[in-house]
């Protein structure tokens, strides 16, 4: 619908331009004015138009690229800002208690491994927290 739509409006701005050619034609005194015909008139409107539309799709087609890549950015972004969070939990000693016990529990009791799985946690934790705000 909005193609056919688009396709009258196209020939109603043709049909104006043709009229004003029409006119300017005498006016003028320019031969090449008074000869425009509506068929060669619609022809250069047309292409005109599908050079718009194919700079319309390239434009369409980059936004969409860059929204992806941005959105991989303020992604890596996020994890960074999560990460350096959670390091200052664990640097401050201030870490969620229950995050640290199940993490110390899955470590089998080996604090390196219990403050890596922390940080894992504590990370997935404030993502999914971030992501239901979001949603």
């Amino acid at each position: 619908m909005s193609r056919l739509l688009l396709f009258g409006i196209i020939l109603l701005i043709t049909f104006v331009i043709w009229i004003a050619k029409q006119m300017a034609g005498p006016v003028s005194g320019s031969e090449r004015l008074q000869q425009t015909s509506f068929k060669d008139q619609t022809q250069r409107s047309m292409e005109s138009t599908a050079r718009g539309i194919n700079w319309l799709d390239k434009q369409w087609e980059e936004a969409k690229k860059n929204r992806h890549s941005s959105e991989s950015d303020s992604m890596d972004e996020l994890e960074e800002s999560l990460y350096k969070q959670v390091a200052m939990e664990v640097a401050s000693k201030t870490m969620q208690t229950a995050i640290a016990a199940k993490a110390f529990s899955e470590a089998d009791g080996d604090e390196k491994k219990a403050t890596a799985r922390y940080i894992k946690l504590r990370v997935a934790q404030l993502r999914k927290e971030f992501e239901d705000k979001m949603a």
